[in-house]
C-alpha cells in the first residue's frame, strides 16, 4: 500500500516538472520565431515564462505536502502497528 501510494504521489509531482518544462521549451520556440522576425506577442513569452514557474511553486510545494503526509502515514501504522501487539491484544484480554 506504501509503496502505491509513493509511486501515485511521485507521478504528481512529476507531472509539475514536466508540464513547466515544456512550458519553457514553447517559450524558446516563441523566442526563436520572435527573433526570426515571425509574428509573436512578448506577453505570450512572459506568460508561458510565468506558469512554468507557478507550476514549478506548486511542485515545490506539493513535494512538501507529501513529505508531511508520508509522515503522518507512516505514523498511523506506527500506532495501528502498536495496537495491534500480542502484548495490547493480551492486556485488553484481561
Amino acid at each position: 500500500m506504501q509503496q502505491a501510494q509513493a509511486s501515485l504521489l511521485k507521478s504528481l509531482t512529476q507531472k509539475n516538472e514536466s508540464m513547466a518544462k515544456t512550458l519553457d521549451q514553447f517559450s524558446k520556440n516563441f523566442e526563436g520565431l520572435a527573433s526570426q522576425k515571425k509574428s509573436v506577442r512578448r506577453a505570450d513569452v512572459v506568460g508561458l515564462k510565468i506558469s512554468a514557474k507557478a507550476f514549478r511553486e506548486h511542485g515545490s510545494r506539493e513535494d512538501q505536502l507529501i513529505k508531511r503526509f508520508e509522515l503522518a502515514t507512516n505514523d498511523l501504522f506506527n500506532q495501528v502497528e502498536s495496537c495491534l501487539s500480542p502484548s495490547k491484544i493480551a492486556q485488553a484480554k484481561n
